[in-house]
């Protein structure tokens, strides 16, 4: 089983880039879509301010499985 999978991963991070960039996503671990949504985001947050592209991100938003514009579920701007 892979670690995450676009149609397997509950939570759907997007890293909004300035123009010109190509947008950063991140899908949560498959092993984790038993958790609260909240315990997951905070997660994956955590781990993305490690990463070197987070200073370069303009705002970050967390969708919930499946992948619609409806389904934001937090934002940090």
């Amino acid at each position: 089983m892979p670690f995450f999978e676009k149609d397997k991963s509950k939570i759907k991070m997007v890293g909004l880039t300035p123009a010109g960039q190509a947008n950063i996503i991140w899908y949560s671990p498959i092993t984790q879509n038993e958790l609260k949504s909240e315990k997951i985001v905070d997660g994956m947050f955590r781990r993305f301010q490690k990463d070197k592209s987070f200073s370069s991100c303009r705002a970050i938003q967390f969708y919930e499985y499946p992948y619609k514009n409806d389904n934001l579920i937090a934002e940090c701007k």
